[in-house]
């Protein structure tokens, strides 16, 4: 939906001339331990070998994936890196962790 506003924004509807203003800023909300990947992984080997070894925990690590795909998206789109927000509220010894 955001690559659909950012690509009409270049030639925006004339019943729509606040287009070109438009500017998102997602807010993601979590309350579970985020855990920092090893190393990269495509998306479509994830998608096979997390669905052969868990498939109840393949839609989780997918969710991931495509919120790390936003979050390069939204700082390749807006360089100053203010579109995405990650607020955690996991609780890791008492205190919550805010992750970017």
């Amino acid at each position: 939906m955001i690559q659909r506003i950012e690509q009409m924004k270049v030639h925006p509807p004339q019943d729509m001339p606040f287009l070109r203003k438009l500017q998102p800023y997602v807010y993601h909300i979590s309350n579970s331990p985020k855990p920092l990947p090893s190393y990269v992984v495509s998306p479509v080997v994830n998608d096979y070998s997390r669905a052969c070894e868990d498939p109840d925990g393949a839609y989780g690590m997918q969710t991931d994936i495509n919120d790390q795909r936003l979050l390069n998206y939204l700082d390749r789109a807006y360089p100053l890196g203010d579109h995405y927000h990650d607020i955690a509220l996991y609780r890791e010894g008492g205190r919550a962790r805010a992750i970017r």
